[in-house]
Formats: structure tokens, sequence, C-alpha cells
């Protein structure tokens, strides 16, 4: 999130962050189709137990429609209790979802996931409720969204898509949920910059809400109607854009409701592009009222948009008045993401490793399994299998060794490096952030072997190239760096791609985690 530079950005920025605020919409998108599936899986014959947890999550959709997160967490509750006495795996799975939501909609990732992670010892019920299979993997996937951890969000919104292709006979409800999938990919690839691929989704998108009736889809329709505005602003077609802005805030008319957030900012950027400042402000303040308290990241947009506008009106108190509101908050808010970001990350790297271990004890099994048969089939190759076995197994022991050996090492490595430049980090962050001239030259000397390694991977890469690797290696954002270094989102992430290709790294590596793991 930028903090600096007062309207020198704006233009890139102000669109831009439109598209990150769709983000959260999709959060919330899909969990109120909910209510028109409880039927589908349930026994021909339910207990009093399982159809008063039915009903509970028919409770729990509603005041999620209606924003309750407080009370939707506390029925969430009650239905895990009821459904770990009745052992009822539905509720169980429901419940945990519903729970995740709320966590991620106030932006505690690592809490959200852990309750993503609960409804996976639920497999063979997912099997049959495909749905809520599919709704498991987006809400993974909005997890790694917003910690910027574009792959593995793509990864999961894919795996989403796939889950209901296999649906055969697929309903309305199955047709929204696709939809709210495309949406979502639509909204990474917006944020990536990478419009072809925005457009073809959104398209996809808009394919399918017009088959369905308005009422069954209002919510993902005004989504849509944004997309198409923030597309068409994009592309500078003002009316096109302000007749989708028009069609999506209709939706909603009188309501303060979240999902006018879109419409409200779409028609800010676009009264900003027209030189109409006043209606941008006027369209801000209103989205303001609009946005909740702990939305840090709705508001810190706001707050940074209006504060560039005053500036650019002249009206340097109430700029200095919005910038300061939106320093104060933005810094809460990194300080807190970046939290939940390394624990994350770290969760991630721990369970592809659990993962990664699971497969090897698969095998092991089969093989267990297969020199069983085939040693009471032939009995005459049994001591030669049962050798064969046994130096296989000292083999993977002795591999397993080096590699506890190798981590060990690489643990302690790790300690003292963290050790020799934990003093030091603090103050490269500040140099960092006030684009100070020896910001490289004091990074260069805490860590030698990483700028040595990129110049040995591409002995032609640029002071300005090496500069930028080491805001990332530090944790530095896209919007970080183009604040920090007074130059626009769109220049930052143009040389984020054209880094990618002198140190051939592949689109779907996450770029932060490459760094970090080169020394």
């Amino acid at each position: 999130m930028e903090t600096k530079g007062i309207g020198q950005i704006f233009f890139v920025s102000l669109f831009h962050n439109s598209m990150t605020l769709m983000i959260v919409s999709y959060k919330i998108s899909f969990t109120f189709l909910f209510t028109f599936l409880l039927m589908n899986f349930s026994f021909a014959q339910k207990t009093s137990e399982e159809k008063q947890i039915d009903s509970l999550i028919a409770v729990a959709n509603q005041l999620y429609m209606e924003g309750k997160t407080k009370e939707l967490l506390s029925v969430s509750e009650k239905i895990i209790d009821l459904s770990e006495d009745s052992e009822y795996d539905k509720g169980l799975v429901y419940g945990y979802y519903y729970i995740a939501d709320c966590y991620l909609y106030i932006d505690k990732y690592k809490e959200s996931l852990h309750y993503v992670k609960k409804t996976e010892k639920y497999a063979d019920y997912l099997e049959k409720d495909l749905m809520h299979k599919s709704r498991i993997y987006l809400m993974r996937a909005y997890n790694y969204e917003e910690l910027d951890l574009y792959s593995l969000a793509s990864k999961n919104f894919h795996l989403a898509i796939n889950t209901l292709e296999k649906i055969e006979r697929k309903n309305s409800i199955d047709s929204l949920t696709l939809s709210t999938t495309y949406a979502s990919l639509r909204s990474l690839y917006d944020e990536l910059d990478l419009q072809d691929s925005a457009y073809y989704y959104l398209n996809k998108e808009k394919h399918i809400l017009q088959k369905i009736k308005l009422q069954d889809s209002y919510i993902e329709k005004s989504s849509s109607f944004v997309g198409l505005g923030n597309y068409h602003l994009h592309k500078k077609k003002f009316d096109s854009a302000d007749y989708y802005y028009q069609k999506s805030l209709a939706l909603w008319e009188d309501q303060n409701h979240p999902y006018k957030i879109e419409g409200l900012i779409g028609f800010a950027n676009l009264k900003f592009q027209q030189e109409k400042y006043e209606d941008a402000l006027d369209y801000y303040e209103k989205a303001l009222l609009v946005t909740p308290d702990h939305e840090f990241f709705q508001r810190n947009i706001i707050y940074k948009n209006m504060s560039e506008i005053h500036h650019i009106l002249g009206n340097s108190t109430e700029a200095k008045k919005y910038y300061d509101l939106y320093f104060s908050s933005d810094n809460k808010f990194k300080k807190i993401k970046k939290i939940e970001r390394d624990q994350v990350v770290n969760q991630v790297l721990q369970h592809e490793k659990e993962r990664s271990q699971k497969i090897t004890q698969k095998r092991t099994r089969i093989l267990f399994i297969v020199l069983f048969v085939v040693a009471s089939i032939l009995v005459a190759l049994f001591f030669y299998l049962k050798n064969k076995r046994k130096k296989i197994l000292q083999e993977k022991e002795s591999i397993i060794h080096q590699k506890e050996k190798e981590a060990i090492q690489l643990q302690k490595e790790t300690q003292q490096l963290k050790l020799k430049v934990n003093d030091s980090f603090e103050e490269i962050v500040q140099l960092a952030k006030e684009n100070h001239p020896e910001f490289f030259t004091r990074f260069q000397e805490v860590y030698p072997n990483f700028v040595a390694k990129l110049i040995e991977i591409n002995s032609k890469i640029r002071i300005s190239e090496l500069t930028l690797c080491a805001y990332i290696y530090l944790g530095f954002s896209a919007k970080d760096i183009a604040l920090y270094t007074y130059k626009s989102v769109y220049t930052i992430r143009s040389r984020k791609y054209t880094l990618r290709k002198k140190l051939n790294i592949t689109s779907d590596e996450n770029l932060e985690l490459w760094m970090k793991n080169l020394v």
C-alpha cells in the first residue's frame, strides 16, 4: 500500500484499486447460494438433530447475507457443537466453512485457512457435495489472493472450476458458482494487470449471468456490471463505463450494503478521469459511509484517493487530513498483513512437506502389498524379494538421513543469518521507504551473497534491477515499491515482468519466495 508521492501515480493506482476492491466482494458472494442446497445430499429420513442443524445452516446463510458477522460466528459455533454430538459431517463441513469465511472477512487469513483445513477431514462427504467442495477451493484461493500468493490462488480457482465441471447436470446454483469463480479469476488477472485474460473470464461470467434471473443473481450481476464498467473505463470508453456503473448501483438503490462500494468507487474513478473532481469526492465519501471500520484495506484506498484529489484541488488541509488517516491505518494494516502472510507461507511450505510425506507413505504401503501378494504366489522368489526390499528401505533411510542432516545444517545457517541481519534489517527497510541513495549500498553490505547470486545468473543485470530485487527480497509489494520510488504501479509490474525474463523465473513461481530461496 502506498504512503507517499501524492498525485504521482493516481491514474494507474485509482483504476487498479477499484479492481482490488472487487476481491473483497467475491469473498462473500458465493456463500448466499447455500440455502438452495440444504436438501441435496441428505438422507431420506433425517433425525431431529440433523433437521435442526440444517435449519441453523439456513439461518447462518441469512445472517451472512445481512452482513452480521458476529451473529454468524455464534451460529456457526452452535452448528459445530450440535454436529459433533450427532456426528453429522455436513454440519461440521458447513460450520467450519462459515467460520473460515468470517475470519476471511476480517482479514484473519491464518485462522481462516485453519478452519478450511478442518474440512479436509470430511473428504468422503465433499465427494458427494461437489458444489461445496468447489467452495472450499474458492475459500482457500481468496485467502491466498489477499496475501498476494497469486500462483496458489490461481491454482485453487482452477481446482474449483475442475470440480464444478464434474457435475454432469448443472442447475442454476451450479452455474452461479461457476460464474463467481470466473469473476474471481477475472479479478485476479486485473490485479496482475493481464487485461486479455481478465476480459476472457469477464465474458465467460457475463455469458452465464445472462441466462439466470435477476432475483437469483443480483449480487453476482452487480459485481459483473462493475467489472464491465472498469473494463470500459480502462479503455477510456466513459459512456459505456457510466452505463454499467449505473446498472450496478440501481440494484442497491438506497441500501447501505457492502456490495455498493464497487459501484461507488467505479463512479469516483470515472469522475476523476473526466476531471470532475468534486463529483469524484462525493462518490468516495458515499463509499466511505458504506465501508465498515474494520475494513482497513478498503478504507485505506478511499483515504489515499481522497487525499490525492484534495491535493490536486489545492486543498492542502484536507489532503493532509486524509493522508494522515491513510498513513496511520495503512501502517497498522501492513503490520498485521505481514505477520499473517509470513505465517501462512510457513503453513503452505509445511503443508507441501506433509503432502509429500503422505505420498511417500502411500507408495510404501502399495509396495508392501505387492510384495506380500508376490511372496504368497511365488514362494520361490520370497527371499529374493525380501533382500531387494531391505536394500530399497536402506537406500531410502540413507536418503532420509542425509536430508535430515542437510535440513539441520540449513536451519543452523538460516538462524545464523537471521542473527546477523536482525540488527540491520530495520535500518535497511527505513532507507528503502525513504528511497535513500545509500539504500542499495547498505543492502549489499548486509546481503552480499544475494546480489552475487543474481549477477551470477545474469551478469548484464542493471543496478536499478538489482535495487528492485532488493525491495522484493525485503517483502515490499508492487504498490509499496511504486510509492517509495515515486513510480507507477504499472511501471513496477512491467519491471517485475522484465526481471522474470532476465532471471528465467517462470510465471507460476512466487517472486518473493524465489528471491528468499536464492541464498
